[in-house]
């Protein structure tokens, strides 16, 4: 560990000596105005800075309302501007700024109309819904009706590609192990902890979700199938903008959400404050059906009925500043939070068997009434520096999260012998309240060599300490008292330190990207009430390699290549029971190690939204769930263990396809295949599987300025481990209607109408034979409407008509 803060103190001085050296180079400033041939300025026009040996894009700026325009920091040289806005002719103007020279004042510029536009030119802001952006899956989720009123676990469960299973991981392609990111932070929070988080999250505060496969060296090496990316709203408009939401919904219970998102930017200053309710009171019928052997042979029948309702309120918040103070520096102060809580009532009915026609020998009544609290307050602050040298930039970011999870359980059982004899009945109580205070700072470097290469360098260290106080009391004595067998505590810290580098580059034609990252991983935990501790200490080098060819103009290609690690989740490791009931429990393996993962994908983009990717990734110490019997051969308890290998092929086809004018269709399908290799109990276990995931996004334009979206979403049967899930599926539908002169629009909209997303699974091997049902409530109407505060209309339409330009120039 010391060898690599050594390093990484080393790499810190280079970084620093570099970014001093170049900031002492001149610079100047190049400025300018536009408009049209009646002396109005034009606001909203896009002004490229390019090379003029080949035309190579620098950097671009959009005009202001009095139709100026500035360049910060360019360096002594030869240019060309191209000036472009929707109705006129496009302008190119040579420019040289001389050495020594502070400002160069462009002579201003006069658009012409172009005659070829005929009448009245309008340009719509909305964005598709799914977008291809290289190796980078965009779900616009702003514009998606069917989004209003949901969650952030919802939205994932249709986005491409993605799916959740009973577990609550995260898929993409087939695969396990995600890196989810907020606004690019990692969040570092163990699955189910994740899993709450994002059902608290409110989707009207969500932008974007971002789906990156194989991710560049500069994010870290964690996460097996790659990144999502989670990118909250923030207005960039001047002046002050905002939005107000409001929304019920109904499936067998009622919801209810709200939200609010204020902005106010000026030339120097960005606040915004977003803050947003859900309250989700919602069912799940869960059936299981098991067979187990006991150790002579003999069949034990088991069966389980379980009702669960929910009550679901949650708020979540976020606030910050961002201050530029010149055209160079620039400094964000942001925090953010979250308050929630669950409360859910159990009653199961279980009943075993020793033949399945046959009386049951043993019945059990259990109903546990659990209150679930959480909360977090994450802060971070952030400086950028923008160097002379056009495209070298400095970023110091530096974060702090607090997360607060308090569960407390109140189990009755009541035994029966056969149906009717009561034979014993207690109670137990748990206690369980848990801490994760997360801390990690960065600092990275970008260098532009040239007008075709730039070094890019960086720092990071992560620190990540939870602290566990588990306590369970019973009254099968008579009177209440602590159980040791289920009563445990455990402290647990992980460090992380890691650099890395990547260099971009024109090699033979194709773009290039190389990057290597190294990772320096300590963790160790403590168990004082079993006197247990662990402690790991390795070092990774983490290489990736992405090329990228253009053949000709509506063809391009790709080929990528990454090697990334999963570590086990914290609690994962922990060495005590998590009790559902008496017969289910899950159990902490401190033995578990990290999977590594090497990834392969080869690309095609066709006519620039055609895409096509094949990929393969294998896996060793493949990190998977198993069901282990107890001694009793009735108990059963899940648990992680490392498979020996995992292998996955997968094809995507992501086509836009337009019928019309007035109705377009995003399809996306995703094809894998799984393939495990592991040795449990003494036998081998070989187990391929041939899978997919459809995804459908229909936006159709209806007369009275109506916009309807249906989004239909097909799983294939699967294999996760030594899981196989059935298929299952659902048909979304909504209907938007835009009001009070552009500015609200109401959504409508149906989640699950056929009631088609149930996940059912099973498992069987000697000795076992498992079959689960969850039947949650995913069938919801909702009905939501939005109001938009501040400058809309033509100005907007007119900021947004440039989208592709300002994509191009980096400004979105």
């Amino acid at each position: 560990m010391r060898t690599m803060f050594k390093y990484l103190t080393i790499l810190a001085w280079v970084m620093t000596t570099t970014v001093c050296s170049v900031a002492q180079s001149t610079s100047g400033r190049i400025e300018g105005s536009v408009s049209n041939e009646q002396g109005e300025p034009l606001e909203y026009v896009t002004v490229l800075l390019r090379q003029p040996q080949d035309s190579v894009l620098i950097t671009g700026v959009i005009t202001n309302a009095t139709g100026q325009y500035s360049f910060e920091s360019v360096a002594p040289g030869q240019y060309i501007l191209t000036l472009t806005f929707v109705g006129y002719q496009k302008q190119s103007i040579p420019i040289e700024l001389q050495g020594g020279a502070s400002i160069y004042t462009v002579p201003a510029a006069i658009l012409k109309e172009d005659a070829r536009v005929l009448g009245e030119v309008v340009v719509h802001a909305q964005k598709p819904l799914v977008e291809q952006d290289g190796g980078k899956l965009i779900l616009n989720v702003q514009n998606s009706i069917i989004a209003a009123g949901g969650s952030a676990a919802e939205l994932l469960e249709r986005a491409p590609g993605v799916s959740i299973d009973q577990n609550n991981q995260i898929s993409v392609n087939g695969k396990t192990g995600v890196n989810i990111m907020i606004d690019g932070k990692p969040t570092y929070l163990p699955p189910a902890e994740l899993a709450t988080l994002l059902r608290s999250m409110n989707a009207n505060n969500i932008a974007t979700i971002e789906v990156i496969s194989n991710p560049s060296a500069r994010y870290d090496a964690s996460g097996n199938a790659g990144v999502i990316n989670i990118k909250l709203k923030k207005n960039t408009l001047e002046g002050f903008n905002g939005s107000i939401t409001a929304g019920a919904g109904h499936g067998r219970y009622g919801k209810a959400n709200g939200s609010i998102n204020l902005n106010y930017r000026t030339k120097k200053w960005n606040h915004f404050l977003n803050y947003g309710y859900t309250y989700n009171k919602r069912f799940a019928d869960v059936y299981t059906d098991r067979v187990t052997l006991r150790n002579n042979g003999d069949p034990v029948y088991y069966t389980q009925q379980l009702d669960r309702i929910q009550k679901l309120p949650s708020h979540t918040w976020q606030g910050g500043s961002e201050w530029q103070w010149n055209s160079q520096n620039s400094i964000a102060m942001i925090t953010s939070g979250s308050y929630n809580e669950r409360t859910t009532d159990n009653n199961s009915f279980t009943q075993i068997k020793s033949a399945r026609g046959n009386e049951a020998d043993s019945t059990f009544i259990l109903t546990n009434e659990q209150r679930y609290r959480w909360y977090n307050v994450s802060s971070s602050i952030g400086y950028k520096h923008l160097f002379s040298r056009t495209g070298s930039e400095f970023t110091i970011d530096v974060d702090y999260s607090n997360y607060k999870f308090k569960l407390n359980d109140n189990f009755a059982i009541q035994q029966f012998e056969q149906t009717d004899i009561l034979k014993k009945q207690y109670n137990i109580l748990s206690d369980q309240p848990s801490s994760f205070n997360i801390y990690t700072a960065r600092m990275d470097y970008v260098h532009r060599l040239n007008k075709q290469t730039s070094l890019e360098t960086g720092i990071k260290f992560s620190y990540v300490n939870t602290i566990n106080e588990i306590v369970f009391t019973n009254n099968q004595s008579g009177q209440f008292e602590t159980d040791l067998t289920r009563s445990t505590n455990f402290d647990y810290t992980e460090k992380v330190g890691a650099g890395y580098v990547t260099l971009k580059t024109k090699w033979l034609g194709f773009d290039t990207q190389v990057g290597l990252r190294a990772e320096q991983t300590h963790y160790e935990g403590f168990s004082r009430g079993t006197q247990l501790s662990i402690e790991r200490d390795y070092f990774r080098v983490f290489p990736n390699v992405s090329l990228n060819h253009s053949a000709w103009e509506n063809y391009q290609f790709g080929f990528s290549y990454s090697y990334r690690i999963d570590r086990p989740a914290y609690n994962d490791l922990y060495p005590y029971v998590f009790y559902f009931d008496p017969f289910a429990s899950q159990k902490g393996n401190p033995a578990l190690l990290p999977q590594f993962t090497h990834n392969f994908q080869f690309s095609q983009t066709i006519a620039k939204d055609f895409a096509i990717n094949l990929g393969y990734s294998t896996s060793s110490q493949y990190i998977a769930f198993v069901i282990l019997l107890k001694e009793d051969r009735v108990s059963e308890y899940a648990i992680k263990k490392n498979f020996d290998t995992f292998q996955n092929y997968y094809l995507t086809v992501s086509a836009p396809i337009s019928i019309n004018k007035h109705w377009t269709i995003n399809s996306n399908i995703n094809l894998f295949y799984n393939r495990f290799n592991t040795q449990l109990l003494d036998e081998v276990y070989k187990i391929g599987k041939f899978s997919g995931i459809v995804t459908l996004t229909q936006t159709i334009t209806l007369p009275w300025d109506l916009t309807g979206e249906i989004t239909t979403v097909y799983n294939a049967p699967n294999m996760l481990g030594l899981f196989e899930t059935s298929a299952l599926g659902s048909v979304n539908v909504g209907l938007q209607k835009k009001v009070f002169d552009k500015k609200g629009s109401l959504r409508l909209n149906v989640t699950d109408i056929f009631y088609t997303n149930r996940v059912t699974y099973g498992v069987s091997y000697p000795g076992l034979d498992a079959h689960f049902y969850n039947y949650p409530e995913t069938r919801v109407i909702r009905l939501n409407f939005t109001y938009n505060i501040g400058k809309t209309g033509q100005a907007m339409r007119k900021h947004n008509g440039q989208d592709e330009e300002r994509k191009r120039v980096g400004i979105n």
